[in-house]
């Protein structure tokens, strides 16, 4: 059954955009090696030439704690974004968002507190890779692995694997941006 639409630009605009939409959700519902209708990400250009770029945890180092904390948070603070997205997901995941705010989980300080934050962000995000109801295929793929953050060595491992994890699970998703449409 056609949709019938008139043959103004907006009218048009939002009818394509509609379209797609509804085609990126069926061919994502059907592919079960993707978790996400979108990618989580960052917008910029204008509406001439928009551009879309990949929600990452940029951080790298793990070299000394000060290292450890700037990761962990900065994988709190792309997950916040990513649990949040209802694009992406087919709601947002507030269960396991609720794990790593900052009220559950104070900002990290020390060696105490990180590990306090990184087995939160552990919990969350293998908690979140198979939530009922939020993605379009569990993701079965991109887990955890190291073990509790109790000391630096083991903070730094699981800082490494949960940005890896974080970063690989963002992706897993459609390829290109879904499109948000908002009132003009």
């Amino acid at each position: 059954m056609a949709i019938t639409i008139r043959k103004i630009p907006g009218a048009l605009m939002f009818g394509v955009a509609l379209a797609l939409n509804a085609f990126v959700r069926a061919f994502v519902d059907n592919e079960t090696t993707l978790a996400h209708y979108d990618i989580t990400s960052t917008a910029g250009g204008d509406y001439t030439a928009p551009t879309s770029s990949p929600l990452q945890v940029v951080s790298s180092s793990t070299a000394d704690l000060a290292h450890v904390i700037t990761m962990a948070e900065e994988i709190r603070a792309v997950l916040v974004v990513h649990l949040s997205d209802a694009i992406a997901h087919k709601v947002a995941d507030t269960t396991n968002l609720a794990l790593i705010t900052l009220t559950a989980v104070p900002t990290a300080t020390d060696q105490a507190t990180v590990n306090t934050l990184l087995n939160a962000i552990s919990t969350a995000l293998t908690a979140h890779d198979s939530q009922s109801g939020v993605h379009a295929h569990n993701d079965g793929t991109n887990l955890i692995t190291a073990p509790a953050a109790t000391n630096l060595a083991t903070s730094k491992a699981l800082a490494a694997d949960a940005r890896a994890q974080t970063n690989a699970h963002i992706t897993t998703a459609w390829p290109s941006p879904f499109l948000n449409l908002v009132p003009a």
